[in-house]
């Protein structure tokens, strides 16, 4: 099935040969939706007093379509009318009129409002309603468009809620939701990859929001990893004095079995009589509730039978987010000479 475009004069008729493509359809509907979107297509290209009549039918496999093209617009001035004053500066920054950059190819109107409205939800205001009234035609080949702007007053991530992991640390968002966060795509995307650093939970879908006639509600999505890892081969023998001694080694760690973010690890080296090694260590954060947090050590070495060491290391540390502490700490270390 064929299409075949026409138009009232020679001129129009050469300009639309270049706009237009002639194509075989497998049956009418489709060649109906390709023409439709033909004349969408010129209208975005500046033609916006373009007439049509009704598609004329030739034979069984053959259609006609007049066009009579008009004059063809190339540039748009875009005058923009905030409906409320909250958001005037911001209309004033996106359009850049100083530098009259508020007069855009007709091509890239669509592209122009697009960042219009981005830029502004990610000022917080996420309910922006934008209208267009009819273009106006100005000097030469300008077209005028008046676009309305009005938006509900910004909003801020009041609180974040966790579905999935009931048990999930909460003190993890305590930050997060004391700052409120103005509510855009670059703030939800901060706040998730911060989440996905906790090492022992992973996001199962995508954030949801919950608009409240006073509060922005965000729901995060998340599932407990399991992140303990248990490794180990232990052995007994009998020294040369008669004594029962351990062999082996053991890698044990384990983390937020609690529900807490605590984390305790221990490591065992044990080499015959030559020696032996003990390294357990421990933190747990948000003591009471807070952003503070203990840390704990012990390592004990000892070679043969004639050295023994053993240090001790405790501290406080203050978590800053998922990956980062700072802190204090205290070591005492005891050499023994067993000679």
């Amino acid at each position: 099935m064929r299409l075949i475009y026409k138009a009232g004069n020679l001129k129009n008729q050469a300009s639309l040969d270049s706009l237009t493509t002639f194509n075989n359809f497998k049956d009418y509907k489709t060649l109906k939706k390709s023409n439709d979107s033909t004349i969408n297509e010129l209208y975005q290209k500046g033609y916006i007093n373009l007439l049509t009549q009704p598609l004329k039918k030739i034979n069984e496999n053959t259609y006609t379509q007049l066009i009579i093209l008009n004059k063809k617009y190339n540039t748009i001035e875009l005058i923009a009318n905030p409906l409320n004053t909250e958001i005037d500066s911001l209309i004033e920054i996106a359009l850049s009129r100083k530098r009259n950059q508020n007069y855009i190819p007709i091509s890239d109107i669509e592209k122009k409002l697009n960042e219009i409205h981005s830029f502004i939800i990610n000022k917080g205001f996420s309910f922006l309603k934008i209208e267009s009234q009819l273009y106006q035609p100005k000097k030469g080949d300008t077209l005028t468009l008046y676009i309305n702007l009005s938006v509900e007053g910004k909003r801020k991530i009041n609180k974040i809620k966790i579905k999935g992991y009931e048990d999930f640390p909460r003190k993890y968002l305590n930050r997060i939701n004391r700052q409120q966060l103005l509510l855009n795509n670059k703030n939800l995307d901060n706040i998730t990859t911060d989440i996905k650093k906790i090492p022992f939970i992973k996001i199962t879908k995508e954030p949801e929001i919950l608009f409240k006639k006073d509060s922005t509600i965000v729901y995060i999505y998340l599932e407990r990893k399991n992140n303990n890892t248990a490794d180990g081969l232990i052995g007994f023998n009998n020294s040369v004095n008669g004594k029962l001694e351990l062999n082996g080694y053991i890698d044990l760690s384990l983390h937020n079995n609690l529900n807490k973010g605590e984390k305790l690890t221990i490591v065992y080296r044990g080499e015959n009589e030559d020696q032996t090694r003990l390294d357990i260590q421990t933190e747990y954060p948000y003591l009471f509730k807070t952003n503070i947090g203990v840390t704990a050590s012990l390592n004990l070495l000892r070679r043969d039978s004639t050295y023994q060491n053993s240090t001790i290391t405790t501290g406080l540390f203050y978590t800053i987010n998922p990956l980062t502490n700072l802190g204090l700490s205290y070591k005492k270390t005891n050499p023994l000479s067993m000679k």
